[in-house]
């Protein structure tokens, strides 16, 4: 009789022995019988692998040199009182589990009932799904029609509901094409202020990395206007650094930005800001060398046509 992997989960929930060993079998048991019971399922399994075996030495061809190897796996259903024994492992530990056949009809039922509300589930899953990214695709879209108006509270309205609706699937990452912090700032950087952004990043569960990508995606979108960019990006990586005061690594990035841009002032002054924070960015020198190479390099302050 053929027994599914969801047949033999059920009966085993139903309870059985562990490191189970009687005396004079070389076996190690994990059953739901009885020592009596396992004893008789032995001697059975016994009858039936000595019959097999020489049936095996009488047609075995002969063999000349070389070695065999033999791994002696068990797996058989035997017929034992009212139902039958399902046994199987290898020589030494075997597992042996029995049940009635009117048990075994009823384990067959309650499994072909359990893969049906799976198979419900897995359908509803798949539902969820395709509505999940509708929705999605609909609040990204709305979002971009009311930056495009310049609606920017309609923006704003739209934004938070797709972040709600983010939070609450954090387990559907997959469908999703960018992190949901991520995709704000970028929809953020092209408000007319960077006060809305940053007021949504203080909110959310985030590391200091997220306020320098809205810093650069707000330099993307404002480099006609870099005095006014710049200003901006100034308050937003000031929110970064009220929030994370001793995170080395944002002070690190945040110098290099500014550096790589030719804001050296800036570069400089949050230099100093980390060094006075006691931040920490991997080096014997620490911030206050690097603020002094900076200052070397640039001076304090840095020329006019820098």
């Amino acid at each position: 009789m053929d027994v599914s992997i969801e047949v033999l989960a059920l009966l085993i929930r139903r309870g059985c022995r562990d490191a189970v060993k009687l005396d004079g079998i070389p076996i190690t048991w994990t059953t739901n019988l009885d020592d009596n019971d396992l004893r008789h399922v032995y001697l059975l399994l016994r009858r039936e692998q000595d019959t097999k075996q020489s049936n095996d030495r009488a047609s075995a061809p002969p063999t000349s040199g070389g070695f065999a190897i033999r791994i002696s796996l068990v797996c058989k259903s035997i017929p034992f009182k009212d139902g039958f024994c399902l046994v199987y492992g290898t020589s030494d530990t075997l597992w042996a589990y029995y049940a009635s056949f009117s048990d075994w009809g009823l384990l067959n039922a309650q499994a072909e009932e359990v893969a049906e509300l799976r198979e419900e589930q897995a359908q509803e899953k798949k539902t969820e799904k395709v509505l999940l990214k509708a929705q999605h695709e609909y609040l990204c879209q709305k979002t971009k029609e009311s930056i495009d108006r310049k609606a920017y509270d309609e923006a704003l309205t739209f934004i938070e509901e797709q972040l709600q609706l983010w939070g609450n699937h954090t387990r559907e990452k997959r469908l999703w094409a960018d992190t949901p912090v991520t995709w704000a700032v970028s929809n953020l950087a092209r408000f007319p202020t960077s006060e809305t952004g940053i007021a949504i990043l203080d909110k959310q569960p985030t590391n200091s990395w997220i306020y320098l990508r809205f810093a650069k995606d707000w330099l993307q979108n404002n480099r006609g206007n870099p005095e006014m960019a710049f200003a901006e990006i100034n308050k937003i990586l000031r929110a970064a650094v009220n929030r994370f005061p001793t995170d080395g690594l944002m002070y690190k990035d945040i110098c290099c930005f500014f550096e790589k841009n030719s804001q050296f002032a800036l570069a400089i002054e949050y230099c100093q800001l980390a060094a006075e924070n006691g931040a920490k960015d991997g080096r014997k020198t620490g911030f206050a060398g690097r603020l002094k190479r900076l200052r070397k390099k640039y001076g304090s302050p840095p020329p006019a046509n820098w």
